[in-house]
């Protein structure tokens, strides 16, 4: 398993969110499916968890010191 750091931001109710979120992830594991496990979903993607959380424009990046990758 390796450790990733991952920052999810979005809308819920009309507010922005961000959460960061620390994640371990199997060695054959996407992301995305750890990103559910996480919050302990059946959903087998970012897109299907983010309908499932009733987020909106909703996307997840992996923390980085220095800078952010954008994943949608």
């Amino acid at each position: 398993m390796r450790r990733e750091t991952i920052v999810i931001e979005g809308e819920i109710n009309g507010l922005k969110f961000e959460k960061n979120v620390d994640l371990l992830v199997g060695e054959e594991e996407e992301v995305e499916r750890a990103i559910c496990r996480f919050f302990e979903s059946t959903a087998e993607s970012f897109t299907e968890l983010m309908i499932e959380q009733g987020w909106k424009n909703s996307s997840w990046t992996y923390a980085s010191k220095d800078q952010y990758y954008v994943l949608q």
